[in-house]
């Protein structure tokens, strides 16, 4: 079996974006990457509604096989898109990345490195951020902060609630909010 294009695809709704509809799909098992498309007119789609791409040549991306988050944010009300970095990165590591949605602007990547007061913990080596939700806390609609978990047993918590999003931070002092061990403390993914 190859696998090819076979990660999950979102469109905005017309309410998100309107007059438009903008596809967000990964690559899945079969590359390293996300990319967007102007969907708007299926039957008129032509190479200029290529919108942009974000590929493995970043370490931290991996084989995206979690669905994407279309969502406004709290910078600029922008519309963008919040993706977990998946599995098989280069870096072996967890990741968040936001995009603006139509410009393909990186604001931010979330690389949790965490130190949970008894040192490092293990965050690097064969580990990649799972399927990541976001929550509106003051409900002005756009995503406050967003979970998810790594491959290690580790849940995060990012703060996307300030106006710049230079200031968008891994929460809890980066450290993770919850972390799955055995009796002996050996993580459990």
């Amino acid at each position: 079996h190859r696998y090819l294009v076979d990660g999950p695809v979102v469109v905005s709704t017309r309410e998100q974006t309107p007059n438009k509809n903008i596809l967000i799909g990964s690559l899945g098992r079969g590359g390293k990457g996300i990319f967007s498309l102007n969907v708007t007119d299926p039957s008129a789609f032509v190479p200029a509604n290529v919108l942009w791409e974000a590929d493995g040549t970043d370490t931290h991306m991996g084989n995206v096989i979690s669905r994407p988050i279309i969502t406004k944010v709290n910078y600029n009300n922008e519309m963008a898109v919040i993706v977990s970095n998946g599995i098989n990165s280069t870096s072996d590591s967890p990741a968040l990345y936001v995009y603006g949605l139509e410009s393909g602007t990186l604001l931010a990547k979330l690389t949790p490195t965490d130190t949970d007061g008894a040192g490092p913990i293990d965050v690097i080596g064969n580990n990649g951020l799972s399927a990541a939700t976001g929550i509106d806390i003051d409900t002005d609609g756009d995503v406050d902060y967003v979970y998810a978990g790594d491959m290690k047993g580790n849940v995060w918590k990012f703060d996307l609630s300030n106006a710049s999003f230079t200031n968008w931070t891994v929460s809890n002092a980066g450290a993770p909010i919850f972390s799955a061990k055995d009796a002996g403390g050996l993580a459990q993914p």
